[in-house]
């Protein structure tokens, strides 16, 4: 049914709140006023309808960040996203997406960025490869995924301090530190870190663009896949991902917050990739966009593949258009069933 409805005697309005009010002042009111009448029934419609957000949390993804970037698309597109304004949290690759956006930094300069990240991983490997080395020790993900990613940080974050500096109480970086006694100030290497209490450290003010891209490196450092190590020193403190406390993070006191989840967060569908032998750990079942939502689960690989392709550049890299795809079209469809498009 029509928002509102004019004739010579009536103006009809839905509210989206009482169904309709029927004014009976038409015959009174100049067209233009009666026009503006229905423009605003129309308003309030489309407000009361929507779902508020007070907040962003984009989970970790290791190289699945070409989701989330589909993902920034659609989200600053229809203004859920104000960056600078709206307030973020992030893990891990999250951190770079929540970072890196509210500093300035455009969803397609964050796409040419990782898209050049994938031809440096590869080319790295393939190199690797011809000189001798086996597959599985020329892979970055085995300990040396942290350069790169140190040099990806390098491209996306601003060196304008007007612009980083926007990352204060905006967006939040989540790093898991380990506690006990420990070495200082040397990165602990394993097996040491596995029997050591974690607690999860969320940081929101930033003292220079140094201090934000550290902050994100440990939120990011991956035991044996950044660096044989399994801590870096964060302030003075053992670091490791922010994953191994909270995946998916909402910024401080947000009551509205919109979970966005990068990984495959299907029990079922998980449970067959760990029968297979090709396993990496899920995400969240408690997000609100993930891969599949607005495609009924069909995604452009299996669903053990895009698991894969969050730690293997060659499988991520062959599909990075599609995957960017997937993230715009999950997201248009929460924004379409919540009141957003």
């Amino acid at each position: 049914a029509p928002f509102c409805s004019i004739n010579s005697h009536n103006i009809q309005l839905k509210t989206g709140l009482r169904g309709y009010i029927n004014t009976g002042m038409a015959k009174f009111w100049p067209t233009g006023a009666c026009l503006l009448l229905c423009l605003a029934a129309q308003l309030l419609h489309t407000y009361a309808a929507r779902r508020l957000v007070d907040g962003l949390g984009f989970s970790g993804s290791a190289l699945m960040i070409p989701y989330h970037i589909g993902v920034v698309q659609e989200l600053t597109k229809a203004g859920v996203w104000v960056p600078g304004t709206t307030r973020v949290a992030g893990t891990s690759g999250g951190s770079y997406i929540a970072t890196a956006v509210t500093s300035g930094t455009t969803a397609a300069q964050m796409r040419t960025a990782c898209a050049t990240l994938m031809q440096k991983i590869i080319a790295s490997e393939k190199a690797c490869v011809q000189a001798g080395g086996s597959v599985q020790e020329c892979s970055v993900a085995n300990g040396k995924m942290g350069a790169f990613t140190l040099d990806y940080l390098d491209t996306i974050i601003p060196r304008d301090p007007k612009k980083y500096k926007k990352t204060n109480n905006k967006a939040y970086t989540h790093i898991t530190v380990l506690r006990g006694k420990l070495p200082q100030p040397e990165p602990i290497p394993d097996p040491l870190c596995s029997a050591l209490p974690i607690k999860n450290l969320t940081i929101g003010v930033y003292s220079d663009r140094n201090d934000l891209i550290a902050a994100c490196r440990a939120s990011s450092f991956y035991s044996h896949v950044s660096h044989p190590n399994c801590s870096t020193i964060y302030r003075g403190q053992h670091a490791t991902d922010g994953g191994y406390t909270v995946h998916l993070p909402c910024p401080p006191s947000s009551k509205h917050c919109l979970k966005i989840e990068a990984l495959i967060n299907d029990p079922d569908e998980l449970e067959k990739c760990k029968e297979s032998g090709e396993f990496v750990p899920g995400g969240s079942s408690a997000s609100d966009i993930y891969p599949g939502l607005g495609t009924a689960k069909q995604l452009p690989m299996t669903p053990c593949d895009w698991q894969l392709a969050s730690i293997n550049a060659t499988l991520q890299y062959t599909n990075f258009d599609k995957i960017i795809q997937q993230g715009s079209t999950d997201t248009l469809y929460w924004l379409r069933q919540n009141g957003w498009a």
